[in-house]
């Protein structure tokens, strides 16, 4: 039986990053397509990922990694399609999306913390209040879709 898992960094931003496959049993040398979702409402997507966003999409496998680089735009989803090795075993699919650098105040990024529950990381920042703040923080997103295919 085939499974699937989704792994996902934290990244701090103001809309979350995921993919969705249209398989979740996959079988050696199966197509996949890939949904690369943007936005608040899990699992659906707000916006479609513009392709000059992503730094690198790419097909890792026991054989080696294969760049993935012909996507389309489905509603609003960003598609990419994946061709699983011919051999059973593991693969993943692995997005990352260029870093960009995110212009926020001091009390709205407070807040963001707080909204997103984050209370450890709100009395930090409440006890470095007079730490300088940088108004641009750069971010980074990856993100991994492992794949398990068997006969």
């Amino acid at each position: 039986m085939c499974g699937i898992f989704l792994l996902a960094a934290a990244v701090v931003s103001a809309h979350d990053f995921w993919l969705v496959p249209t398989l979740f049993r996959v079988k050696p040398g199966a197509k996949v397509a890939v949904a690369l979702n943007t936005g608040d409402t899990f699992p659906a997507s707000e916006g479609a990922v513009k392709p000059e966003r992503l730094e690198s999409v790419s097909l890792i496998h026991p054989g080696g990694t294969t760049a993935l680089t012909t996507f389309r735009t489905e509603g609003k989803s960003t598609i990419v399609d994946a061709t699983m090795p011919k051999a059973a075993g593991g693969a993943i699919v692995e997005v990352v999306i260029k870093p960009i650098a995110t212009k926020q105040s001091r009390p709205s990024f407070d807040e963001f913390v707080k909204h997103e529950g984050l209370d450890q990381i709100a009395a930090r920042l409440a006890v470095r209040k007079s730490v300088a703040w940088r108004n641009a923080v750069p971010t980074r997103k990856t993100r991994k879709l492992c794949f398990a295919s068997g006969a």
